[in-house]
């Protein structure tokens, strides 16, 4: 797969085209905006995700439900309010959730 392109279902363009005035399809796909260098570990997890999901049942709600599995059942993932682990510097916080603490707050599942 091209590196600089996302899967068809991973492009929201087409989710936002119902959402009124240019300025706030922009402000929303600003908002859905991922930088993948930044996040490597949730990139290679959403791939993962959409690759096992039959490309007639893909849709981002379907995503969403299966990261949302993946992250509840995996055991290597904790919910804590214990945030006592110290920023790595130059890491992107998720990306430290993701790929390093693998604890964190319902942000971080939900920002996942």
């Amino acid at each position: 797969m091209d590196s600089g392109r996302l899967p068809p279902i991973l492009d929201f363009k087409p989710f936002l085209r119902g959402l009124g005035k240019p300025k706030q399809r922009k402000y929303y796909a600003d908002l859905l905006r991922l930088d993948r260098s930044a996040v490597p570990t949730a990139s290679v997890l959403a791939l993962q995700i959409v690759e096992s999901i039959p490309r007639d049942e893909r849709s981002p709600a379907r995503i969403a439900r299966e990261m949302e599995s993946f992250l509840s059942a995996d055991p290597r993932f904790e919910y804590t309010l214990d945030l006592s682990s110290k920023p790595i510097r130059g890491t992107d916080p998720i990306e430290q959730f993701l790929a390093v603490d693998r604890k964190g707050h319902c942000q971080y599942f939900a920002s996942s």
